[in-house]
């Protein structure tokens, strides 16, 4: 009897000190998931989310292309400006951004010549981004 009471013991001492050296480490860092989430993203797929800046928007593109004349025009901005159609509108959007932070700084500088412009999310392709960040 003593034998088994000993045994038992033993055993559940063990059991308690192998539950104390047990360590679980848990993150609980925004930035670390969601910059996580983005690598999984990127590599199940060929396409990347950026922030970019849209101009003005219109049905002609005649006024699109004033716009971005002038823009392009502005000495303090060296920015392309690309001409998309999205039905029944022709945009023009500038600028390539992966942080939010940046957007809206360069957005600040437009909004003084451009009261529409707005920042706006937008999922490329990876060629696409080359493409652009190369301007």
């Amino acid at each position: 009897m003593k034998k088994i009471f000993l045994i038992i013991l033993i055993s559940k001492s063990l059991t308690f000190l192998s539950q104390e050296n047990t360590h679980h480490v848990q993150y609980d860092s925004y930035k670390l998931d969601s910059l996580q989430k983005k690598i999984q993203k990127l590599r199940l797929s060929d396409k990347i989310e950026v922030y970019r800046i849209q101009i003005s928007s219109s049905e002609s593109h005649e006024k699109i292309k004033k716009v971005k004349e002038k823009y392009l025009g502005d000495k303090n901005i060296r920015d392309a400006v690309d001409e998309k159609f999205e039905t029944p509108y022709f945009k023009a959007v500038t600028g390539l951004f992966i942080d939010k932070k940046n957007a809206d700084k360069e957005l600040q500088k437009i909004l003084g010549k451009f009261k529409s412009a707005f920042v706006f999310k937008e999922e490329i392709t990876l060629r696409e981004f080359k493409r652009l960040s190369t301007y």
